[in-house]
């Protein structure tokens, strides 16, 4: 799908970030942001298991939530656009 609109927001964001260790190899990681401004309100909820392999290298698995919402005038008429992004 094609938009036809273009659209600046800029909002300010605060956060909370948990990381819990079990054992040597093991991390669980929550992230939470809000964001307000331009925007109606954007929200980020992030969350995360990881395992640490050797050397260097690990492996990730998490879910991501994202919601912004926002309204612009087009044309001399205010419309609301909410954007949704879920999923691995």
């Amino acid at each position: 799908m094609k938009l036809a609109r273009d659209a600046d927001v800029t909002d300010v964001f605060f956060g909370a970030r948990y990381l819990r260790r079990f054992g040597n190899r093991w991390v669980v990681i929550v992230r939470g942001d809000y964001g307000f401004g331009d925007s109606e309100g954007a929200l980020n909820l992030l969350a995360r298991v990881g395992l640490r392999l050797a050397g260097p290298f690990g492996l990730q698995l998490g879910y991501r939530h994202a919601v912004i919402e926002f309204e612009q005038d087009v044309n001399g008429i205010p419309e609301t656009t909410e954007i949704s992004l879920s999923g691995p």
